[in-house]
């Protein structure tokens, strides 16, 4: 609604635009595929996010996480050649996990060992990996054919197959959903999310229990930074363009974040709320032509969804204090002696 009155106020049509997110995001086949696309490192964050969320470990490393996993998936895609080629897709795909649970592994040891923030180590840790990119591509895995800031395209073995001939939905998304759907079993019906749950709760009783916060927080960790290198390895063997380039990252990182805080940190929530961004992400680049509208008002309206979200839950929070303050009349006696 906020974002109706912003658009209105600078003479747009709200109609027009609309329409024109819509026809961008779903106007087609290719354009409903590409968006479908985009649903897979947007939902492989977020799930990281609330993995870790769940023992209140507050991971904003996502991005650099997607970058660590994006050039180990890339760097064995290139580099390495093997004669079946499922084992070299699978390989490849290893390599993306194995390198963003790594890459949050150093925050997670650094929290473990001395106690620093991991809020602060795992936003610092972006902009390690941005620069490390920047000179991976313009160094060591540059195409040295093209004389262009990336590296050579990934091997065809290491490659997902698409979905549909010309599109860029590739056939990850069926392991991405099912891997999805496993991570909410796991956190909704074992041992260990019954743990995970115990350590966000109460860390104090859980160190009396001998279920050691120390150890599901790096654990949580992990695996929410090897979500998060899997989008990464997304992104480079699925992608429409098979190259690490600058930005290939795309921040699905923070995407992933606010699709996590707009489902409330719920797993079987996260499918609507991404479907929105990744909605937004693809169906904002018509705004400009078919609209006359910046497709920057996409980052406004993702900004304005952090605050409409952050603001319920203050208010819900205050409102139920408040619920919980109002004094309950004690029973009184009926006149007739009844209760």
């Amino acid at each position: 609604m906020i974002s109706a009155i912003i658009l209105v106020l600078n003479d747009h049509d709200l109609g027009t635009v609309v329409s024109a997110v819509f026809q961008g995001a779903y106007g087609g086949t290719r354009p409903a595929a590409s968006t479908l696309s985009k649903l897979i490192p947007i939902m492989l964050c977020a799930t990281g996010w609330i993995v870790a969320f769940r023992v209140k470990r507050i991971n904003i490393g996502l991005e650099g996480q997607i970058i660590a996993g994006g050039l180990a998936a890339g760097w064995v895609g290139i580099n390495i050649e093997v004669p079946w080629g499922p084992a070299h897709l699978l390989i490849a795909v290893a390599a993306g996990l194995v390198g963003g649970a790594l890459y949050a592994g150093i925050a997670a040891w650094m929290w473990a060992r001395a106690g620093a923030s991991e809020i602060l180590t795992t936003l610092m840790l972006n902009l390690i990996a941005i620069q490390v990119l920047a000179w991976v591509i313009r160094g060591p895995m540059q195409d040295k054919g093209s004389g262009f800031a990336r590296s050579e395209s990934v091997r065809d073995s290491a490659q997902w197959p698409e979905m549909f001939a010309g599109t860029a939905l590739h056939w990850d998304v069926v392991g991405v959903v099912a891997l999805i759907g496993l991570t909410w079993l796991v956190l909704a019906r074992t041992t260990l999310g019954f743990r995970f749950d115990m350590v966000g709760a109460n860390p104090e009783m859980s160190r009396h229990m001998d279920v050691s916060p120390t150890r599901f927080g790096v654990l949580a960790l992990l695996i929410s930074g090897a979500l998060a290198g899997l989008a990464g390895s997304s992104r480079i063997l699925a992608g429409e363009i098979t190259t690490v380039s600058d930005n290939f990252s795309a921040n699905y990182g923070y995407d992933g974040i606010v699709v996590a805080l707009l489902a409330r940190n719920s797993i079987p929530g996260l499918l609507p709320a991404a479907l929105l961004i990744a909605t937004l992400r693809q169906g904002g680049g018509a705004l400009q032509s078919r609209a006359g509208v910046s497709s920057e008002i996409v980052l406004v309206v993702q900004g304005l969804i952090i605050l409409a979200v952050a603001a319920s839950v203050l208010l819900e929070h205050r409102w139920g204090r408040q619920r919980s303050a109002v004094p309950v009349p004690e029973a009184v006696g009926h006149p007739a002696g009844g209760l």
